[in-house]
């Protein structure tokens, strides 16, 4: 996807990104091929005045469907 560990870091602590922690302490992130799409233009929208009220669904993940 081309996104920085930083970006990614950043996002987990906003609550962008849908996660868990393994037993290693590890992040596992969860991203079906909507997530995927999401968290693509999230990136790569600029944040402008003009975007606001995209950048503020983007922000938002979708719900991880039920096992």
């Amino acid at each position: 996807m081309g996104v920085s560990r930083d970006t990614i870091r950043r996002w987990l602590r906003a609550g962008w990104l849908t996660a868990r922690r393994d037993d290693d302490g590890q992040y596992v992130i969860w991203a079906n091929a909507g997530e995927w799409d999401r968290l693509r233009e999230l990136h790569q929208l600029p944040r402008t005045w003009a975007n606001k009220a995209r950048l503020a669904e983007l922000r938002t993940p979708n719900p991880r469907p039920a096992r």
